[in-house]
């Protein structure tokens, strides 16, 4: 597989090479199903990319350091140290106690050169956040990076070239597996396509269930009536803890949370109340009522420490099966030409960044389903700009993400981000819910009362999807147990309504929890010859069959490599490039195939390569002779 990932991580606003993983916390023991199908390896991320993805505008960024897994690097006082210096692993990149040293001298030397003040990225204590991997580990029987070799150096001004010259000094260091520049991330709300003439109402808080047309039983909604009439039809022991900035705790058809961790001042909670009402509102006779009304919620917002460390805090407050939302999306590469929404293109799902990534992963090892909004950045997460990062035959997250759709048809909204990534979608605009301005009702109790008809965006999205994730974990848990959360993934694709529109901007079905309940409440079970909706070959190969790949044979290890590339005899590899080539030419070989096409021993242009794999090329390469040639130029 490609090491073309750069996973960075981004502290947001609301919505390789193979390495072995060394020292894991405890016995790699595969006593329950697996969550997500991620690998034993883990996916290096390319560090030559990281200067070139840095934003122009560099204002109110951070600058993110991981180490390489088996380094056991930690911040000691204000000295990076680490404890394994003389006992270093083999994982650790091949270095020697001598190296590591000389390296954390000298990165120490380099920040302080430059007055910022290195800190933790993960502030949860070691041992808590050592705890989240080893039950990860047992029960999902994945190899979990290690979070606190994650590092963090808010940036303290300067120009952009000053900030290249520091990434790539950092990433000339052999113990540094990534050093990148981490954008300001932002809520995943966007304005509604059209008006819909919505007028607000004057009255002491109306009743507006019929408006949440999401939750209905027609084309374009969930089926939320039919999933009420089985036991644990109402979200009940199931908690969901909501990631993005801020919230009205005490909104009158909201429950009180179970858990708050809120921003360090005030801010606004137009925002985050909207998600709230959305999947918990209360089943009350006025106002709206949640798809999950009797779910608990809870708040965790990512301006403590990052989007990542919100994601940990938040896992570590629940039990398998509960539920994650990410409602932040932040600027990823530049790759789309945006007709709408202009503020927020090229915005990408946060799992594009390494400490995301790496924790939504930890999560979801843990059995706690992760929902994730795709973002608002009118992009194709599938364009070979990202490497890979979201092609799930590369690296897979375990995340469910979530595309946004418009109310009236299942048809993709013009910003929503799509690609094979993206599992399910739900409305993207006129959701009514709590919060917002208050444009729909604003009563006498300020933010206490106020909602909106006009929540929008991979945000609402989102929220929608959470709340028919809470529902379907409600009715698990009263049948057999909580769905992991590949269980979850297969359940909501392969019962949901299809896409409607525009089917080459993959957004996924829409969730059918008509359909999808019955299934849950009398489940079958992996080996019974019977490939049902709660599967697919990720998650039970010997009822689905093996999942189909692009990947040639003995491929899977491919080393990552630059062009021009050239080999001489005698030869036996697999290599992986990325980047557009002018053309290929060989001679004397026994084997010359890309992307599993033959083209031993010619000259062929770029113009007549094979389709791209994982967003580039894979050349297996055999040649028995010393004066076996390849070359790509």
């Amino acid at each position: 597989m490609p090491a073309a990932l750069l996973g960075l991580s981004v502290s947001a606003l609301g919505c390789g090479d193979a390495e072995p993983i060394a020292q894991v916390s405890a016995p790699v023991v595969a006593s329950e199903p697996a969550s997500a199908p991620a690998r034993a390896l883990r996916r290096i991320p390319d560090k030559s990319l990281a200067s070139s993805w840095i934003p122009s505008d560099v204002s109110d960024v951070r600058v993110v350091i991981k180490f390489h897994e088996g380094t056991g690097v930690r911040l000691r006082g204000s000295l990076l140290s680490s404890d394994r210096i003389g006992d270093l692993s083999s994982a650790a990149s091949g270095l020697d106690p001598e190296q590591l040293q000389r390296d954390l001298d000298s990165i120490t030397a380099l920040l302080s050169k430059r007055s910022l003040d290195l800190k933790p990225l993960f502030p949860l204590p070691e041992a808590r956040l050592s705890s989240l991997k080893s039950s990860g580990e047992r029960r999902s029987a994945i190899q979990l990076s290690d979070l606190g070799l994650y590092f963090d150096a808010p940036w303290s001004g300067g120009s952009r070239s000053a900030l290249v010259e520091l990434v790539e000094a950092l990433n000339a260091h052999p113990s540094v597996e990534i050093a990148y520049v981490q954008p300001k991330p932002e809520l995943a709300t966007a304005a509604p396509e059209a008006s819909a003439g919505l007028v607000a109402l004057d009255a002491n808080t109306p009743d507006f269930t019929s408006l949440q047309g999401y939750v209905s039983s027609d084309a374009n909604g969930m089926g939320v009536a039919e999933a009420r009439s089985f036991p644990g039809g109402r979200g009940e022991n199931v908690r969901i803890i909501d990631v993005e900035q801020h919230w009205v705790p005490d909104h009158e058809d909201l429950p009180a949370p179970f858990f708050y961790s809120p921003a360090p001042s005030p801010g606004n909670g137009d925002h985050g109340t909207a998600v709230a009402g959305v999947m918990v509102g209360q089943e009350n006779g006025f106002g709206v009522t949640g798809v999950a009304p009797l779910s608990g919620v809870g708040y965790a917002s990512w301006l403590n420490n990052g989007v990542g460390p919100a994601i940990a805090l938040a896992a570590e407050q629940l039990d398998a099966g509960d539920i994650v939302l990410i409602e932040v999306h932040a600027r990823g590469p530049a790759t789309a030409t945006c007709t709408c929404n202009s503020g927020q293109c090229d915005y990408v799902a946060m799992e594009f960044f390494s400490a995301e990534f790496d924790a939504i992963q930890t999560a979801t090892a843990n059995g706690i389903i992760v929902v994730e909004a795709a973002g608002n950045g009118s992009v194709d997460l599938d364009h070979p700009s990202y490497g890979g990062a979201f092609d799930r035959t590369v690296r897979d997250s375990g995340a469910l993400m979530v595309g946004a759709s418009l109310s009236t048809s299942r048809r993709p909204t013009c910003y929503s981000n799509s690609g094979g990534r993206v599992d399910v979608h739900a409305w993207g605009e006129y959701v009514t819910t709590t919060g917002g301005a208050g444009e729909l009702y604003s009563g006498t109790l300020g933010e206490r009362d106020r909602y909106t008809a006009t929540f929008s965006g991979t945000s609402s999205a989102s929220a929608v999807v959470s709340g028919a994730v809470a529902v379907a974990q409600g009715v698990a848990q009263q049948a057999s147990g909580p769905l992991t959360p590949q269980a979850l993934r297969d359940l909501l694709v392969n019962t949901g309504k299809p896409q409607q529109h525009e089917l080459s901007r993959e957004i996924g079905p829409f969730p059918d929890l008509a359909a999808a309940a019955p299934l849950v409440a009398d489940p079958g079970s992996c080996g019974d010859g019977v490939c049902s909706a709660l599967e697919s070959c990720q998650s039970c190969e010997v009822d689905c069959g093996p999942c189909s790949t692009c990947v040639p044979a003995d491929c899977g290890s491919a080393a990552h490599v630059t062009i021009p590339y050239v080999n001489n005899g005698p030869i036996n590899t697999c290599v992986f490039f990325d980047a557009a080539s002018s053309n290929l030419n060989s001679w004397n070989m026994a084997t010359v195939e890309l992307n599993g096409v033959n083209l031993s021993n010619t000259w062929v242009p770029s113009s007549s390569y094979p389709a791209t794999c994982d967003g580039g090329y894979y050349l297996r390469l055999v040649g028995n002779f010393p004066w076996s040639h390849v070359e790509v130029n």
